[in-house]
């Protein structure tokens, strides 16, 4: 139970009285049942939108050949992949974001101060920038990272296919890393396999913008 301490003087002290708040004043049965509706639904629809979307990617006609199924599987897992290893690596050091979408999430919910985020979101960009500069270099011919809309996508239509990704995506993060419970140490492992799925799924249509990398 939440509740708001108001004082008041009396004879020269403070009387501390307690009121709870009104929406809080719900039986824990009741509550429960509603988290449980509310989880139960919200898990469901995830689970059903990416196992829908997955299916209608690989089953697009780009209005030419058939879509390069293991080229966008081998792009998936060497993002998901590269994720879970860094992440693991360095969410101990540094909390292991590499992304400003997810470093603002943390700095809204007070899992990141803010001075902190401000300095860190730029460096996240800049070493985007950076790796790509660097891969470029590397390997030969141009670098085959974009993201223009493709599958036949229209531009309401990959913002919303990347807003659902990047809410999966953020959504994991902050229920397996931020709220600390027995398996966080496997937080780097759901939020590669969450990565994975939303680069499998926006891989064709929206030429996966989740991350600012690309």
């Amino acid at each position: 139970m939440v509740n708001v301490t108001v004082g008041r003087k009396s004879s020269g002290n403070t009387e501390v009285t307690h009121t709870s708040l009104p929406m809080l004043r719900i039986p824990n049965t009741t509550r429960n049942n509603i988290v449980a509706v509310l989880g139960e639904f919200v898990g469901t629809f995830l689970f059903l939108f990416f196992s829908f979307a997955g299916t209608q990617v690989a089953n697009t006609p780009l209005g030419g050949p058939d879509p390069n199924l293991p080229c966008i599987i081998f792009i998936a897992l060497a993002f998901g992949v590269s994720l879970t290893a860094n992440v693991w690596a360095f969410y101990r050091v540094t909390g292991g974001m590499f992304n400003p979408v997810v470093t603002l999430a943390l700095m809204i919910c007070s899992g990141f101060p803010p001075l902190r985020a401000l300095l860190v979101m730029p460096t996240q960009i800049i070493a985007g920038l950076c790796a790509a500069g660097v891969a470029s270099a590397l390997f030969p011919g141009p670098l085959a990272v974009t993201t223009n809309l493709g599958g036949g996508a229209n531009i309401v239509q990959g913002f919303f296919i990347e807003t659902f990704l990047t809410t999966q995506l953020v959504f994991v993060i902050l229920m397996v890393a931020v709220e600390k419970h027995r398996s966080t140490f496997l937080a780097p492992v759901a939020i590669g396999l969450s990565f994975f799925l939303a680069e499998l799924t926006g891989e064709l249509t929206s030429l996966e913008e989740l991350h600012h990398g690309n």
